[in-house]
């Protein structure tokens, strides 16, 4: 399996497990929302894919300020 391929799926269960925390919710999910975020724009960066690469540093932004908002919310880890 070459890079792009790996990348790909683990951003996919990155944001899969992500998505299941933040239904509970737990700061967690958005850690790895985040992180997931990051594997993605890895993944479109190899691939010359700028638009989606654009898209995921957008949803980067926006999972940040959501972490700091659910820690001032008191949200637990």
């Amino acid at each position: 399996m070459d890079a792009i391929k790996i990348s790909e799926i683990i951003a996919t269960i990155l944001c899969i497990v992500g998505v299941i925390y933040i239904t509970i919710p737990k700061r967690k999910g958005l850690w790895y929302l985040i992180v997931g975020t990051i594997v993605w724009l890895f993944f479109a960066y190899l691939t010359k894919h700028w638009y989606f690469f654009s898209q995921n540093l957008f949803l980067l932004g926006l999972n940040i300020i959501s972490l700091k908002t659910w820690k001032n919310k008191g949200i637990k880890f």
